[in-house]
C-alpha cells in the first residue's frame, strides 16, 4: 500500500520543513494576534 502524501514531509518557502503535512494554526488554540500572527503566549499563560 503507497504511503499517504500527508505522511511526506513538506519544504515551506522559508526554508523550514514539516516532517508531515499535518499542522494546526495557531488561532486554533487563540495563540495569534490580530493580524494573524503566531505568539509566543503558552497555553494557559497569560
Amino acid at each position: 500500500m503507497p504511503q499517504s502524501p500527508l505522511a511526506e514531509p513538506l519544504k515551506l518557502p522559508c526554508g523550514a520543513v514539516l516532517p508531515n503535512r499535518l499542522a494546526k494554526a495557531a488561532m486554533t488554540e487563540g495563540l495569534a494576534d490580530d493580524q494573524l500572527h503566531a505568539t509566543r503566549r503558552q497555553h494557559g499563560g497569560g
